[in-house]
């Protein structure tokens, strides 16, 4: 469906079968979500950030991330989320992630009733 070269790394989605009329959610970096827009005009589209860089350092270190490499994934996630934006629908600030998950459950059915459909 979808693959982008992210960080020296390809990364893809597959074409999933038997869409037709359900949504589908997909956990793609900027490149993928540009890929998808250009299929869809219509996909719904977030992109999700941190609170702040701080924060995002925190979490980095948290799950046991490399030192060396926490200060190059900042800077690539300012090029990421500067992209993301340039297709992105809504933006989701994820300092608790059960409010962002909230924030996206109810936003996607404002979209189904505002479109009058059952699915995305």
């Amino acid at each position: 469906m979808e693959w982008a070269r992210f960080n020296g790394e390809y990364y893809g989605t597959p074409k999933p079968t038997n869409q037709t009329g359900r949504d589908l959610l997909l956990e793609i970096d900027a490149q993928g979500a540009h890929s998808i827009r250009s299929l869809d005009r219509e996909a719904v589209i977030f992109v999700v950030v941190a609170p702040d860089d701080e924060e995002l350092r925190a979490r980095m270190r948290s799950r046991g991330d490399a030192a060396d490499q926490i200060e190059r994934r900042i800077q690539l996630s300012h090029e990421e989320v500067a992209l993301a934006r340039q297709v992105s629908d809504f933006e989701v600030v994820n300092t608790d992630l059960d409010e962002a998950i909230e924030f996206v459950a109810a936003t996607i059915e404002q979209c189904r009733s505002s479109r009058g459909r059952s699915s995305l």
